[in-house]
């Protein structure tokens, strides 16, 4: 993609900027299909937060970390959170705020839990995840109904 832009103002080579963007496309390309497979720790998190993950643990670790924590050491984080939750919940018959606490104090693992079938736990996921996608839904219509009514209000100004 090339920017329309009238003058170069930096006076580059244009050679050097293609060269540039092409270098840049090939890293891209490389490291793309890695990042799609893999999760990052911060969206499990996210995760285990919209489940109802919240609070801390005695030594003022968040529980959401807690939990990614264990899950990395089990090396079970690959397969993402949600799926592990759903099982956890569905073997131990808690919701996640419960298993989190129990987790903390040391009293479960997510080490070995049976297998549930797929429709089972993606059931489970949805139903675990249901109640916020909800608020948020509820918030949004809340938003749009006071943009309506009070209207969005001035730009905020660019520094041109």
């Amino acid at each position: 993609m090339t920017r329309p832009y009238v003058q170069n103002k930096l006076h580059l080579d244009p050679e050097l900027i293609l060269k540039a963007r092409i270098l840049a496309k090939d890293i891209v390309d490389q490291i793309t299909p890695f990042i799609f497979s893999h999760s990052t720790v911060s969206v499990e998190r996210t995760v285990l937060r919209l489940f109802g993950i919240n609070g801390i643990d005695q030594e003022g670790i968040p529980l959401p970390n807690v939990v990614v924590d264990h899950l990395k050491e089990l090396r079970l984080l690959e397969g993402g959170a949600a799926r592990i939750l759903a099982k956890a919940c569905l073997h131990f018959q808690v919701e996640p705020q419960t298993l989190a606490e129990r987790l903390a104090r040391a009293e479960l693992t997510f080490e070995n839990l049976p297998d549930f079938p797929e429709e089972t736990i993606l059931k489970k996921v949805f139903d675990l995840a249901l109640p916020s996608v909800e608020y948020i839904l509820q918030q949004r219509h809340r938003r749009e109904d006071f943009i309506t009514t009070l209207s969005e209000g001035p730009e905020p100004h660019g520094g041109n």
